[in-house]
């Protein structure tokens, strides 16, 4: 299971996001559990899935086309003419998404209640 890195996942917490998350990163070691084996967390480590629920729908995402076949990227690209969005891109997944989605709450296209109250309501 792909999950975001601990730099992105410390971030998102810094910004507020507060969604609980089945795995999450070890506050001693800095290393990958899941709940099952929590004790004293230091930040959520989301799944692609986790991060998609948070992200707008208007957001897209997928694998990047080069000749290396390597690296994703997540895209936001509003109706707005006057609004060129942006791109993220990295070697997973789920870190283009997470990347997106920080870029997203500091640019205040989204906001970190609204991520919350939806989220903790699923």
């Amino acid at each position: 299971m792909k999950t975001i890195n601990l730099e992105n996942a410390k971030r998102l917490q810094e910004l507020g996001v507060t969604k609980d998350s089945h795995f999450f990163y070890d506050e001693v070691t800095g290393q990958l559990a899941d709940t099952d084996n929590r004790f004293a967390y230091e930040a959520p480590a989301y799944t692609a899935d986790e991060i998609g629920d948070m992200l707008p729908r208007i957001c897209e995402y997928g694998k990047a086309k080069s000749k290396s076949g390597r690296g994703y990227w997540c895209d936001y690209n509003p109706l707005d003419e006057n609004d060129h969005g942006n791109t993220t891109s990295s070697e997973i997944l789920t870190d283009a998404m997470a990347l997106m989605l920080i870029w997203l709450i500091e640019n205040k296209y989204v906001e970190v209640g609204e991520i919350n109250k939806e989220t903790n309501e699923a």
